[in-house]
């Protein structure tokens, strides 16, 4: 069970100059709108906040010769235009200074806002506003969502802006796509250098690359899909070079971009669905000869009409096609785009036969068919663009609303294994243009609505798996179970542009249900409400409209407290496994990374109980996450990983600190079996505690898997001071830091 629970405040600066809207009435010689200057504090571009408090430095240059008495409105409105919060405060800025003000505000909710500054003296007035974002930080990523980069088109600090928003909002996933035209086979640097650059940065930041490789090469068949001896020939040479280049660092190649979209795609030359099978054939052979723990997605078609409907039924002739030709031998996935652009929400059958629901089941359908029962799905594009030509698009509302309930869509067919959002940042700034209105950042990096919300569900869902769909007359919901705390989850909306009550009422039943839109839950379980943003919900009746509402029922037990005062901080609780362990990690914020800056295993008690006690210092911002494994001693001694864990420097083995030195090299060596399936992603964890408990230093260090299912690990520690070290901690955690075995520990 993972909880995260963030606090404290944060004071990093990023100087964004807002503009000015409207010019002074009448100006002081040296006093202008020219010299008052926004500056919005945030510790990512694009003015975004995790700690909902706002904070921002309004910057004024008097260049006159007398004091200037100024009194300063500040009004936050959301996105709704309402006001959330306001103040008036009276300044002095003396003559021929410089003079900065902070200001903050009072704790907000998740959400986009506007910041309107007026500033009123006997210059006259000047005015001032800028935008930010409050979302949820996440601390784990979530596998199942991935969203799409532009990496083969930027510059090089596309990285290093878009890479930490990504990682924040708890994308796993990343696609993107490598253009065959810009590779040179015959060099050994035939990669642009931002493009390894991006590769190397999403491999070092822990996301899964999916990367689409091919589309059209004007050498060959006159840039439509290779078909020819030849052109089949320097595609396989294309995927031999960039999967050698790129071993160990790309989770999956997808073969092509919507081969069956003739126009955009193959030079608007046409294909057939038996001729990409030869492509994916080819591509399918080289990647596993160069790489054979890169997954191959084949398809990457575009949305599946239905021909019932009276639909265009050409990207389901080309997957009957391909299939037939028996390209189900040379994938591990099939991909395929169900967009459905119609200016309606994806799931009203009455407003939209073409959505989504409806694709994903025709494609599973027909993979079932063709005798593809076992070949799973990834959505590897599907968006809504939040574009205005003649009201005929989406809101940015509206595209919120879309990608979340997609989300729910996708997670009811379990062999869907993810989907990624199109696009992660906008293409350009003109709102008019479809293609150019799909982000869910900003050009300039500033959040949209959908970037929040997604944000919230990431974390919320990361470990939910579907159990029901349920249709009540205009409400919808869909049921989940978190499956490591056992806690329901429920998503609620309606549909036709009506509203509904939902009433939570607690009974002495054992089980969670739905009964005539009232939601029943034991009286040992809290009921937590939560709107698409992940803004808690009070009261026991709910509105419910078309706009997501969230519900979590969770067993009391299983809610970490935590209470902090004067710097020292404890975190207790319940859980339901008697003698069983959690482990409780703190995470210092620094810009776009994080350090560990504590870390324990805490055992429970005879009562379920435990505790854990640490202290801070300074104004960052933390976060704090308590994580139930549930696995008591005796599971672990049947763990279905072999595992021998040492601890050694120069001399040999260390058996207790009395054996290492002052300024010495300690090696902690991991060596593991897979007795299963399971392999996976698994986390090796070195930890050295001071005198006073307090974390001196953490190292992690992935797994390194063979071929025959063993693996290892090393962390390497450099100790300059023996007297400051306590004791040593070893761990092993999957990839959502839940721990496989106990602590071993050396003192």
């Amino acid at each position: 069970m993972r909880k995260l629970i963030s606090a404290f405040l944060i004071i990093i600066l990023l100087a964004i100059t807002g503009e000015a809207f409207c010019s002074p009435v009448s100006a002081v010689g040296g006093f202008t709108k020219e010299n008052v200057d926004l500056s919005l504090v945030s510790d990512k571009k694009g003015n975004i906040i995790y700690d909902k408090k706002a904070s921002w430095n309004l910057t004024a240059a008097n260049k006159t010769n007398v004091d200037l008495a100024v009194e300063v409105l500040n009004v936050i409105k959301d996105s709704n235009g309402a006001v959330v919060w306001s103040n008036t405060q009276n300044i002095v800025i003396p003559a021929k200074t410089v003079q900065v003000t902070g200001i903050s505000a009072e704790p907000l909710k998740y959400g986009i806002y506007t910041i309107d500054v007026t500033l009123t003296g006997t210059f006259g007035k000047i005015e001032k506003s800028g935008g930010f974002s409050c979302m949820k930080k996440n601390m784990v990523s979530n596998d199942f969502m991935g969203t799409q980069t532009h990496f083969i088109w930027s510059g090089r600090d596309y990285a290093d802006y878009n890479l930490p928003l990504i990682t924040d909002s708890g994308f796993g996933v990343v696609r993107d796509h490598i253009e065959w035209a810009q590779i040179d086979v015959s060099s050994e640097n035939g990669i642009p250098s931002n493009v390894v650059e991006f590769v190397d940065k999403i491999h070092a930041s822990g996301q899964k690359l999916i990367l689409n490789i091919g589309n059209s090469h004007p050498l060959y068949d006159n840039g439509g899909l290779p078909v020819s001896s030849e052109a089949l020939l320097a595609y396989r040479n294309l995927c031999t070079y960039v999967a050698e280049r790129f071993k160990g660092k790309v989770y999956a190649y997808e073969i092509w971009n919507e081969p069956d979209y003739f126009d955009a795609f193959t030079n608007g030359i046409s294909n057939t669905g038996t001729q990409y099978c030869e492509v994916l054939k080819t591509a399918y052979s080289a990647i596993n000869a160069a790489d054979k723990d890169a997954l191959v997605f084949g398809g990457a078609i575009t949305a599946i009409g239905y021909t019932s409907l009276g639909l265009d039924n050409a990207a389901l002739d080309y997957m009957q096609e391909m299939l037939a030709a028996g390209a189900a031998n040379y994938m591990d996935v099939f991909s395929f785009h169900p967009y459905a652009n119609t200016g309606y929400y994806f799931d009203e059958n009455v407003r939209t036969t073409l959505n989504p629901e409806n694709q994903i089941a025709l494609a599973r359908q027909t993979l079932d068919s063709a005798g593809a029962k076992d070949i799973p799905i990834w959505i590897t594009e599907i968006g809504t663009s939040s574009y205005d030509n003649e009201n005929k698009g989406y809101t940015e509302l509206e595209q919120a609303v879309n990608l979340q309930r997609m989300v729910m869509i996708a997670k009811t067919e379990h062999s869907v294994l993810g989907m990624s959002v199109y696009n992660h940042r906008e293409k350009g700034t003109d709102p008019s243009d479809f293609e150019q209105n799909f982000g869910i950042i900003n050009s300039d990096y500033t959040a949209k609505p959908a970037c929040v919300g997604l944000s919230f569900l990431n974390d919320f869902l990361v470990d939910a798996e579907f159990v029901e769909k349920v249709t009540d007359g205009n409400q919808k919901y869909y049921r989940f179970k978190d499956k490591y705390d056992e806690s329901d989850i429920f998503a609620f909306w309606t549909t036709g542009g009506k509203t509904d009550m939902l009433a939570l009422t607690q009974n002495d039943k054992e089980s969670v249900n739905v009964i005539a839109r009232t939601l029943f839950y034991p009286n040992t379980h809290i009921a937590y409400v939560y709107d698409m943003y992940g803004n808690e919900i009070s009261g026991q009746s709910i509105t419910v409209g078309e706009e997501p509402v969230y519900i979590k029922c969770s067993s009391r037990e299983i809610n970490p407290k935590v209470n902090v005062k004067n710097g020292h901080v404890s975190v207790s609780g319940k859980i339901k496994d008697e003698s069983g362990f959690v482990t409780v990690v703190v995470y210092k914020n620094i810009l776009d990374r994080r350090e560990i800056v504590y870390v324990k295993q805490v055992c429970a008690e005879n009562s379920h109980g435990y505790n854990a006690e640490f202290d801070i210092s300074g104004n960052d911002l933390y976060g704090i996450c308590v994580y139930d494994g549930k696995q008591s001693q005796s599971f672990i001694n049947n763990s279905p990983y072999d595992i021998s864990v040492e601890l050694y420097n120069e001399n040999g083995r260390i058996e207790s600190m009395e054996k290492i030195k002052n300024v010495d090299t300690v090696t902690a060596s991991l060596e593991i079996k897979d007795t299963t399936e399971n392999g996976g992603s698994l986390a090796f964890f070195g930890v050295l505690y001071g005198d006073d408990g307090t974390l001196a230093e953490a190292r992690k260090s992935d797994i390194q898997w063979r071929d025959d299912k063993t693996g290892e690990s090393s962390a390497v520690f450099e100790i300059k001071d023996i007297t400051k070290v306590k004791e040593f901690k070893l761990m092993l955690w999957d990839n959502h830091l839940r721990p496989i075995i106990n602590s071993i520990t050396v003192k």
